[in-house]
């Protein structure tokens, strides 16, 4: 565009350069011939071809000037459609290429990258919406998993509690019992009998706790897979929020160019301003010498009219001079009709002239005119140069939101590392809690055994039950271990669930943010 509208600038400035050489060499010549009253004849013949050249230069320059102002009006609308159609998106590849298939100037190839960026743009960010909301999915099934290892953690960890505070009780009396005298035998053994079928509902409570036990470790594992999922999602999020930020370092580059190139357009577009305010200047010139034609025309005609007198006072001499003025007669007749024909051609040339003023003020409102339009190619210059500044201030917002995503991505990314080891951990801690139950339960088949065979393994009862207090006490203290575990997994999986909103909370400010300066761009 810029090329074209330099190229018709230099045109005008030649066809302006020969209209007023044309112009000036008429006047020298008509002044020449005004110089020379002898030679009547020869000054009407020039005078009528310099007026024919003045015509002749005057609609070559109404044609030129109508013809660049079609051609300045037709780049103005096309700039401003491409323009508005910029900031709707309406705006393609395709809308930039000749029928080579290639843009014809610089700054539509450099506008039709920045719609090639902005499109690729649009597509990485559906597929991190895509992606955001499958890593959504997996996060809220990972997080009900947890919830739900908590929740059966907490039930498991309270029954073991629960178990291991009525065991120790029991087997504290059966340690002290033991140590009284044989008198008591009998009551011992009762408590025994009694001590053998609470051994047998422990046994059987202490199978369930396992079997609970072994479901929570599976569940652990699941919740641990999905978490691993969760954090392949993340980082495969990170990797686009990455490729998303270069887009938007070259699409800011490409701002920059289109800034440059509108910055180049304005000082053109003033250039062509002081060269059409010249052309304005010439034309006020040229209407400004018209009117001294005209002027030159009316002192003719007014000779023409005393000539016309003294050759009607000549005849009515000749007349009463009879036959010896017969002579002076042809020649009054004579120059009667010469004066009769520099009247008729006196009026045609003010005829002509007035139309020569009319043409030239056609011109000079045409060439108002077209100072306008260069006014309005500048200020649309200017306008996309703003627009320009928006864009890429909101380019920068939306680099800054995806910096400070990537931040909080992995952040979240070493907190999904966390709740993995923890969740590890927790199944570590479960399965050697499943190992305890079932030592305990053993324990406790070996302490039935006993109890139901001799008194003299009394003692031996007693060591075990001891073993068994002791077990169970660390069966408890696992039990709170689990508990306290899956608390800390608890926290971690809502720390990463409200860093993810947060996430979330900060690209839908940036959009919003991003919004009304693009309908304040389109407006």
């Amino acid at each position: 565009m810029l090329r074209r509208l330099r190229g018709s600038t230099l045109v005008a400035k030649l066809l302006a350069m020969v209209w007023t050489m044309a112009a000036t060499l008429f006047v020298v010549v008509f002044a020449g011939i005004m110089s020379q009253p002898d030679a009547q004849e020869t000054e009407s013949g020039t005078s009528l071809v310099a007026l024919v050249v003045v015509i002749v230069f005057s609609s070559l320059g109404v044609a030129f000037v109508y013809w660049l102002a079609r051609m300045v009006q037709g780049q103005i609308d096309d700039a401003m459609e491409k323009v508005h159609r910029a900031t709707e998106g309406g705006l393609t590849l395709d809308d930039f290429r000749d029928a080579a298939g290639v843009a014809p100037d610089p700054w539509q190839r450099t506008l039709a990258e920045w719609v090639t960026t902005r499109e690729g743009l649009r597509g990485q960010v559906a597929e991190q919406q895509r992606h955001a909301a499958e890593f959504a999915d997996v996060l809220e099934r990972g997080l009900r998993d947890v919830a739900h290892c908590k929740t059966a953690l907490d039930r498991q960890s309270r029954m073991v509690a629960s178990v291991a505070g009525e065991i120790v009780p029991i087997l504290e009396a059966i340690v002290a019992s033991m140590g009284q005298n044989d008198q008591d035998f009998h009551t011992v053994s009762a408590s025994v009998e009694e001590i053998s079928t609470n051994m047998a509902s422990i046994s059987t409570t202490a199978d369930t706790v396992g079997t609970n036990l072994q479901s929570v470790a599976t569940r652990s594992g699941t919740a641990s897979a999905n978490l691993r999922q969760v954090r392949e999602a993340a980082e495969r999020s990170g990797s686009r929020l990455q490729a998303v930020a270069s887009s938007l370092g070259h699409m800011s580059t490409t701002l920059g160019a289109i800034k440059n190139r509108c910055k180049s357009a304005r000082d053109e577009s003033e250039m062509a301003n002081a060269q059409v305010a010249g052309m304005a200047d010439v034309m006020n010139k040229l209407s400004h010498s018209t009117s001294q034609i005209g002027r030159v025309v009316e002192v003719i005609k007014d000779i023409a009219e005393q000539t016309d007198m003294l050759a009607l006072n000549a005849s009515i001499e000749a007349a009463g001079a009879g036959a010896a003025g017969k002579g002076f007669a042809v020649v009054a007749n004579e120059v009667k009709e010469l004066a009769r024909q520099t009247g008729q051609a006196t009026r045609m040339i003010t005829t002509q002239v007035k139309e020569i003023q009319g043409n030239t003020q056609e011109v000079v409102d045409a060439t108002h005119n077209m100072v306008r339009f260069v006014e309005r190619i500048r200020n649309a210059n200017d306008e996309i140069l703003l627009d320009v500044d928006h864009q890429d201030q909101t380019m920068v917002d939306v680099a800054t939101a995806m910096a400070s995503a990537s931040t909080e991505t992995h952040d979240a990314l070493q907190s999904l590392g966390e709740s993995v080891d923890g969740i590890a951990e927790v199944n570590r801690n479960v399965q050697d809690l499943s190992v305890g139950i079932g030592e305990v339960t053993r324990n406790i088949a070996e302490m039935a055994i006993a109890v139901r065979s001799v008194p003299p393994t009394i003692v031996h009862l007693s060591e075990i039950a001891q073993g068994a207090v002791g077990q169970l006490q660390e069966g408890a203290r696992l039990a709170r271990e689990v508990t306290t575990h899956a608390d800390a997994l608890h926290k971690t999986a809502e720390e990463w669930m409200n860093t993810y909103n947060k996430i979330n909370f900060s690209v839908a400010n940036r959009g919003e943010r991003a919004t009304p300066q693009g309908q304040k761009a389109r407006s």
